[in-house]
């Protein structure tokens, strides 16, 4: 499993400006993003994580390059699987998602040519999974605001319904919840939460993975209590609206 925590980064070049630049549109320094790199790294380790950082984008506007960057926190377990999934996500991005027939918690049965027409947010988890459940308040938040009214949200899971119901009862996800999807899971995944962003066309429009954590400066790491960052989340579901 792993975390993410999103900054936007960039390198000098001899024939562009190139600039880093926070979530929040903040111009930063490539000192302060390994003053937080470095922080991320010491705090991390104590709990047996490795901080990572992964490129996403390069944005040219005139003549000024924007690179979007990513430290993600994971396990060393995770660290290989997360490389080839980032190869695996450029098979699925801007494709049509793969079609499913699949059950939900009360057997009733979904498909997808039911939510045609409509965009959809599909979060991929399971049940004990620390930063699947670190994500649920916040996108139980976004789902209930009313300019996502018109997304469809739903969560799937390779577990069984009397797995997810017996969680549900003593935690809400207001999604609505697929469950015995392992084959469907296993085709974008193997390291868990994945989101998936999808148009009204039903294509592809994002995969990313879980929601960063928020790191406070100079507070001992606590994961079970921490929040998470919704921006990207955020930004993604403007897009498919």
């Amino acid at each position: 499993m792993f975390f993410g925590i999103n900054i936007l980064y960039g390198q000098t070049t001899e024939t562009k400006r190139t600039y880093y630049k926070n979530a929040d549109g903040n111009i930063v320094s490539e000192k302060t993003i390994d003053s937080t790199m470095s922080a991320l790294t010491s705090k991390m380790s104590k709990l047996g994580m490795i901080a990572y950082k992964d490129f996403k984008n390069k944005i040219e506007k005139g003549d000024s390059i924007i690179y979007e960057f990513r430290i993600h926190v994971l396990d060393s377990a995770s660290l290989d699987n997360f490389i080839k999934e980032k190869e695996h996500k450029k098979k699925i991005i801007g494709k049509p998602l793969p079609n499913f027939v699949l059950k939900d918690i009360n057997d009733k049965t979904l498909k997808f040519e039911d939510f045609k027409g409509k965009p959809m947010v599909i979060n991929l988890w399971f049940t004990s999974c620390l930063p699947c459940i670190l994500e649920i308040p916040e996108l139980n938040r976004l789902k209930e605001l009313p300019e996502y009214s018109g997304i469809i949200f739903l969560a799937i899971t390779f577990e069984t319904k009397e797995k997810v119901k017996k969680f549900l009862k003593k935690k809400e996800f207001n999604f609505t919840h697929i469950v015995n999807a392992r084959e469907y899971c296993e085709y974008f995944t193997s390291a868990y939460p994945v989101n998936i962003f999808v148009d009204k066309n039903g294509i592809v429009t994002n995969l990313e993975g879980g929601m960063p954590l928020v790191v406070e400066k100079d507070k001992k790491p606590d994961l079970k209590n921490s929040k998470v960052d919704s921006k990207s989340f955020v930004y993604e579901l403007n897009k498919i609206k």
